[in-house]
């Protein structure tokens, strides 16, 4: 995925319809993150709708009320993979 996180797609924090969240650990800060993605049997809509949320969260900023946004990986987006990284 990123060579700055280490995955540990063993240790899933949520499931839903349509995606994954689970844990990782950023390097440089060795803290904790979060790394949300969709399922690969997902259709188009679904897909889209983590591209929305990553756009959203990247023209918000930071907010005392939401998650704060650490990145995304896209390098894959032609095969549905993103991960979308939040603290």
């Amino acid at each position: 995925m990123l060579s700055v996180l280490s995955p540990d797609s063993e240790d899933i924090i949520g499931k839903g319809t349509f995606g994954v969240v689970f844990k990782a650990t950023k390097h440089s800060s060795r803290k904790p993150v979060a790394v949300k993605t969709v399922k690969e049997e997902v259709d188009v809509s679904a897909f889209k709708t983590i591209l929305s949320e990553i756009k959203i969260l990247i023209y918000l900023g930071f907010h005392p009320n939401i998650v704060e946004f650490v990145g995304a990986v896209t390098k894959d987006i032609q095969k549905r993979k993103v991960y979308n990284i939040l603290e």
